[in-house]
């Protein structure tokens, strides 16, 4: 799978997750790293699984 992509979608999906949970870590930017580090493992997951192409999955994350 592109790396850079999953890259991308995890960047998303990480900053609607840490919008939505908001735990007060340190720093906001390490909050950030931190949710984007967790989403890319459970897309490479996920992803891996279902056989969806990461610039699929990457349309699907921008329009959602």
């Amino acid at each position: 799978m592109n790396e850079t992509l999953l890259k991308q979608i995890a960047a998303l999906l990480a900053e609607r997750v840490n919008q939505a949970v908001d735990i007060p870590f340190v720093a906001e930017e390490d909050e950030q790293k931190f949710y984007e580090l967790v989403v890319l493992i459970l897309l490479r997951l996920i992803l891996d699984l279902i056989g969806i192409p990461p610039e699929k999955a990457l349309q699907l994350a921008q329009e959602a």
